[in-house]
């Protein structure tokens, strides 16, 4: 406890930054700050994950294994875990094997007496008695910042993602969720808005939707055409219709409005029933 104790104190003491600063260079891994960016909230874990997957059947062959270690070797492959899935034609996820649980596989398949209790009849692996059979992994539709957290709470270095059936359709490592990344993202899905934008703009003003005149000049034909058949029938519009003189008093407007309401709805009652024969 002591020399523990020494040594923070004398890194601590010939250096600026932290322990867990200091680590990053030497293990070159990219750093996460504690809280998750305000654009990480409005973003799907869909538009940054890597849909290039590199996975293993459950049932793999040692020649699939000895090829994926070479690809791994040669640079060609950048994750270092593998999503195992059922088949080569059904991706629901199975487990998650790491690089360092291929290369044991490996091994394994060197001696003898472990071959003969790895090979099945039908020449194939079983890889979930090497791979993790409960990975960590999130929905497509889950936000940046929920992944974002699960990977700086629980210091993971790859998380699994699926689609709503449950197949494995990308993979999410530390440096997807670097905040330049989903800028830039962003950027582009704007730019991507702004040109639907003025497309659609384009094609409304081709077609005349923003001419006005031409709509008010319809709208005024309509409404006359309107008011001439109501003119035709009988039945005059509720606007067209005269005030009452105000030098009549309001008693003798009463006895008139109540003696002629029903001789009015009458005479319209018979017109409208003429034009409905006809």
């Amino acid at each position: 406890m002591v020399l523990l104790f020494s040594l923070f104190f004398s890194f601590s003491l010939f250096s600026l930054t932290g322990l867990y600063h200091g680590l990053i260079p030497v293990m070159n891994l990219p750093f996460l700050n504690a809280k998750p960016a305000q654009v990480m909230f409005v973003t799907r874990v869909i538009a940054i994950m890597s849909k290039k997957l590199t996975f293993l059947p459950q049932m793999a062959g040692p020649p699939e294994l000895k090829l994926l270690a070479l690809r791994c070797k040669n640079g060609n492959v950048r994750h270092h875990a593998f999503p195992i899935v059922r088949s080569n034609f059904d991706k629901h996820l199975i487990g998650l094997l790491s690089k360092k649980a291929l290369l044991k596989c490996l091994d394994d398949l060197k001696d003898p007496i472990k071959r003969i209790n790895l090979i099945q009849l039908d020449g194939t692996v079983d890889m979930t008695l090497y791979c993790d059979r409960s990975p960590l992994s999130v929905d497509k539709a889950t936000t940046v910042a929920r992944a974002y957290e699960v990977f700086t709470k629980l210091g993971l270095r790859h998380l699994v993602v699926k689609g709503h059936t449950g197949k494995a359709e990308g993979m999410l490592t530390r440096k997807d969720l670097m905040l330049w990344r989903i800028s830039a993202f962003k950027e582009k899905e704007l730019n991507w808005i702004k040109k639907i934008q003025s497309t659609a703009r384009r094609t409304l003003r081709s077609s005349g939707f923003y001419d006005r005149s031409t709509t008010s000049k319809e709208t005024k034909k309509r409404a006359a055409a309107s008011e001439k058949r109501l003119a035709e029938s009988g039945i005059s519009p509720e606007w067209n219709k005269s005030e009452p003189d105000a030098s009549i008093a309001p008693e003798s407007n009463a006895a008139v409005n109540d003696s002629t309401k029903e001789e009015l709805e009458e005479s319209q009652e018979e017109k409208q029933g003429e034009l409905w024969k006809a």
